[in-house]
């Protein structure tokens, strides 16, 4: 959980700068790739291409969310605000990784 947690609180330091996006997806992707490392399992190109597939997918969505809540001319107010939801995001996807390579360790399906 250590992996995780350095992850989230550099996606939290990366999310206080504008268009930030890309470079959250790429940790994200780093951070699973780092988290299959750790346990054994050794992921493919196809397997990463899913992997953002999924990333960005659920990115897009919670921007969704957080631009139809927060889209009024106080928005550079609430960059920490966003930060912390990075935090919280990067962590809740580093924690199930770390779960599925835990239980999967040869990558079985479960």
């Amino acid at each position: 959980m250590r992996t995780v947690s350095k992850f989230a609180i550099a996606g939290a330091i990366i999310g206080l700068v504008p268009l930030s996006s890309p470079l959250l997806v790429l940790l994200e992707i780093a951070m699973v790739y780092r988290l299959s490392r750790i346990h054994g399992k050794h992921l493919s190109i196809s397997e990463l291409g899913v992997v953002r597939t999924l990333i960005v997918s659920a990115a897009v969505m919670l921007h969704a969310v957080l631009r139809a809540i927060f889209d009024f001319p106080l928005g550079w107010l609430l960059k920490p605000v966003i930060a912390v939801i990075d935090f919280l995001f990067i962590f809740a996807l580093g924690s199930l990784a770390n779960w599925y390579f835990e239980e999967n360790p040869k990558g079985a399906q479960p």
